[in-house]
């Protein structure tokens, strides 16, 4: 049997959090590891317990999620990291790609979109 893919999540924004949180946790072959309202939470929580994909808010209050990204991803370069945005924003993405990201979702790109 295939072991679930596991994913941690960095929202701040509680219902995206939750809402994203049992879609994906919901859908076979996926498990979440990690639910975090800040960046710094979640430098400290996939350090104990490592996601095989991390999605992350670029928006994000205290650090941004484009700092956090550069953080992780010299820890962990392997770690597949997507961006979630409200806005196409090409700077924002642009950076967030510069810093370690290996793509971008939109939040409100529909959730089968999500598990494809």
């Amino acid at each position: 049997m295939l072991q679930a893919i596991q994913v941690a999540l960095v929202e701040d924004q509680v219902a995206t959090r939750e809402g994203l949180s049992l879609l994906i946790g919901g859908s076979p072959g996926f498990e979440m590891c990690g639910e975090y309202g800040s960046m710094e939470e979640a430098l400290q929580g996939i350090e104990s317990r490592p996601p095989n994909v991390l999605l992350a808010d670029i928006g994000l209050p205290g650090m941004s999620g484009i700092e956090g990204v550069r953080r992780i991803h010299e820890e962990s370069p392997e770690l597949p990291i997507l961006m979630l945005t409200v806005h196409d924003d090409s700077d924002s993405v642009f950076d967030a790609v510069c810093a370690g990201a290996c793509g971008y979702l939109l939040k409100e790109t529909p959730p089968e979109r999500l598990l494809e």
